[in-house]
């Protein structure tokens, strides 16, 4: 949404620019600084990062249905702002690395292969979708795997894919 409205007002720049630089210059230079402030109010507004520092805080702020996906890449809906920046604590981000290592499983050399590409990558994986934000009742929010057909043969799939990457 937020990039739609900008190709509108560059757009509207676009045609008015013609008219309005004819009719005068010094409108013209204030409407291209009305122009730049109504840009940058959207950008401040849409790019605020909230920092998360525990699942607890991620399960306040997102709900349900957050992937490991969308926490691992930064990006996830926010219940007050929509889709939405975020930054994880760089501890926060090696405890939920871990806990995704150790549901993926595998031997020793694969849980290191996997640790590496989840920590200097960005993986966009299926199955990295399915581990899902949960919390019930009043125990701790936690991640947990949403399977399909078979746990063990989604989970050798990517495995092998964050060897790859």
């Amino acid at each position: 949404m937020f990039y739609i409205s900008v190709v509108i007002c560059k757009i509207k720049f676009i045609v008015f620019y013609g008219i309005i630089y004819s009719i005068n210059r010094n409108f013209f230079f204030k409407y291209i600084a009305k122009f730049r402030s109504k840009v940058n109010k959207k950008i401040n507004k849409m790019g605020r990062l909230t920092k998360i520092d525990s699942l607890n805080k991620a399960w306040k702020v997102a709900g349900s249905q957050t992937s490991a996906q969308q926490l691992l890449n930064g990006r996830m809906y926010l219940k007050t702002a929509g889709w939405s920046k975020v930054k994880l604590t760089d501890e926060f981000r090696d405890e939920l690395i871990d806990m995704l290592v150790s549901q993926i499983g595998g031997h020793e050399r694969t849980k290191l292969d996997v640790r590496i590409a989840l920590k200097f990558r960005s993986p966009q994986h299926w199955a990295l979708d399915r581990f899902f934000l949960s919390k019930y009742l009043k125990s701790d929010a936690r991640i947990s795997y949403c399977a399909g057909q078979c746990h063990t043969s989604e989970m050798k799939y990517l495995r092998n894919y964050l060897k790859m990457i």
